[in-house]
């Protein structure tokens, strides 16, 4: 992709080939430069101009603002050339096969409750001149209505609600009935979900996404439903709340009520509601702004001001010691907050998970090179970090590491660390001291429903199914749970449904169900999973 951002071509070598070889396939493609890694970059011929792909991975290595606008100029057409691929010759010497550049971008639209995608549409280039894009029409073996509210089908370009049918539609919502009945409606004796999108149909069929019909909003790409938050915050006897969305980033937290801070608003969502749900801003009112119907005036809502999250107006916030001032400067980077408070978490800054893994890439290159990634999530903010850091820059007298391309890597969080931060901030519960191999097939799985428990261990391509169809043709979404101690072994699959008691050990290849319970300690083996007479 980046290639052809560029505007060149790309022609893919092995480096198992012969030297000679590849300098007659460099020679036969004008190439003017090869990209190459530290594996391979002896395998070029000598004469060939190679670049390390790992000096793109240096801190410092970054575009200036020329290059950027050089960048922005080039134009790419579905006619151009995207890649060059090499067959065998019958007379000896290999045939180049010019590729042109048909590389699609298809805009998918569809809700966890009809299997994630119901629509499509593929985009081209004078689509982005549009305000909006269009979700475009059905899959096959969906159907989707836009109807009023009295559930009548809406006219050309006339705003409605659209119900979903088809194929993927779920069962309903897990031991809720009352959500269920709410979100499913049956037309004629077709079940459709009612997914709370305001859309419009133009002339051409193609649908148009206008909007939420309750309070749910998409946050860093989450789907977020504010009345759970505002729920949430009920519970601490505050007399109202109203929740909205402000910018990209944040979300802000109105309250109504006495006897009640900031601080503690703040410490009882976290210990209630996964990091993306927490608002980042709590502001307190006496009273609420109401209409002419006695209801709250979300419009009258006082602008938040998020210079707090940078206050810096008594001496609790200001900075004490240099390595306070040089933590400040690197959150202010990495988080993209000018001033960030020193006793504020990254989180609560509007910080997101590769966002940290800047701020790591920073501190063990301008402090500490033995930081991890877990002493951030220990010590989130400037002061707690600072105060954790000062002994151990002490007693190892560091200076400023100095990165080199073969170090780049080095400076990323261990994968098991990245992999725990980015399922937990996509909203599953998991446990400190959790081993995943591979994250990739565990994230197409509804976060969510996934709940890991300490000491957790998987393998190789552990796969946990995100959906099952039942004989009835429904498709069925269910919580997954994992005792502490459990090891799941290469290539197993987990079903909807899965609930593995502690210490359980999944072999490889097994296929577990919800039907695989036990109270106690087993092994399983097999398809579908079997309980081994010994443990």
């Amino acid at each position: 992709m980046s290639i052809q951002m560029a505007g060149a071509v790309y022609c893919p070598l092995s480096p198992t080939d012969p030297i000679d070889r590849l300098q007659k396939l460099i020679e036969q493609t004008n190439s003017r430069t090869v990209l190459v890694h530290s594996l391979t970059q002896h395998s070029l011929p000598y004469s060939t101009l190679g670049i390390n792909i790992e000096d793109v991975l240096k801190i410092d290595c970054q575009l200036s603002i020329f290059d950027e606008e050089c960048l922005s100029c080039v134009h790419v057409t579905p006619d151009n050339l995207a890649y060059v691929i090499f067959t065998s010759g019958s007379t000896g010497t290999p045939k180049a096969a010019a590729v042109v550049s048909r590389v699609r971008l298809w805009n998918l639209y569809g809700p966890a409750e009809t299997t994630l995608d119901s629509t499509y549409y593929l985009t081209n280039v004078s689509d982005f001149t549009l305000s909006k894009i269009p979700i475009g029409k059905r899959l096959p073996n969906y159907d989707c209505l836009v109807l009023d509210e009295m559930l009548q089908p809406t006219v050309i370009d006339q705003e409605g609600e659209l119900y979903i049918g088809g194929v993927g539609v779920f069962a309903g919502y897990l031991n809720r009935d009352d959500l269920s009945a709410k979100a499913l409606v049956e037309i004629d004796g077709q079940l459709f979900y009612r997914s709370g999108d305001l859309v419009r149909i133009d002339s051409n069929g193609l649908i148009y996404h206008n909007g939420r019909k309750d309070y749910q909003v998409k946050l860093r790409g989450q789907r977020i439903e504010l009345r759970e938050i505002e729920h949430c915050l009920l519970c601490t006897g505050i007399s109202a709340c109203v929740v909205t969305k402000w910018g990209d980033d944040h979300l802000v937290a109105y309250v109504q009520g006495s006897n009640m801070n900031e601080e503690e608003l703040y410490n009882h969502c976290c210990s209630r509601l996964p990091p993306f749900m927490v608002p980042s801003i709590f502001i307190l009112l006496d009273k609420f702004p109401l209409n002419s119907n006695g209801k709250i005036d979300r419009k009258r809502l006082p602008t938040p001001d998020f210079s707090m999250m940078a206050k810096v107006d008594d001496f609790d916030s200001k900075p004490t010691t240099d390595l306070e001032e040089r933590l400040i400067s690197i959150f202010s980077r990495a988080f993209h907050v000018e001033q960030p408070n020193l006793n504020m978490s990254f989180t609560r800054l509007g910080g997101t998970s590769l966002d940290a893994v800047l701020a790591v890439t920073l501190i063990r290159q301008q402090l500490y090179s033995n930081f991890h990634f877990g002493f951030l999530l220990a010590h989130p903010s400037v002061r707690e970090l600072a105060r954790a850091l000062e002994p151990l820059i002490a007693v190892n007298q560091e200076t400023p590491a100095t990165l080199s391309s073969s170090q780049a890597f080095e400076f990323l969080p261990r994968y098991e660390e990245f992999s725990i931060v980015v399922l937990r901030w996509l909203g599953a519960h998991v446990d400190d001291d959790v081993k995943i191999a591979h994250i990739i097939p565990i994230l197409r799985y509804p976060s969510n429903l996934l709940k890991i428990e300490r000491g957790v261990s998987t393998f190789g391509y552990v796969m946990l199914a995100p959906f099952e169809i039942t004989n009835e043709g429904d498709c069925s979404l269910d919580y997954i749970s994992l005792g502490s101690g459990t090891n799941l072994a290469n290539r197993c699959t987990l079903m909807p449904g899965t609930r593995l008691s502690c210490n359980t050990i999944i072999g490889n290849l097994t296929r577990v169900t919800k039907e695989t319970a036990s109270d106690a300690a087993a092994v399983w083996l097999g398809i579908p999973a079997q309980r081994m007479p010994f443990t």
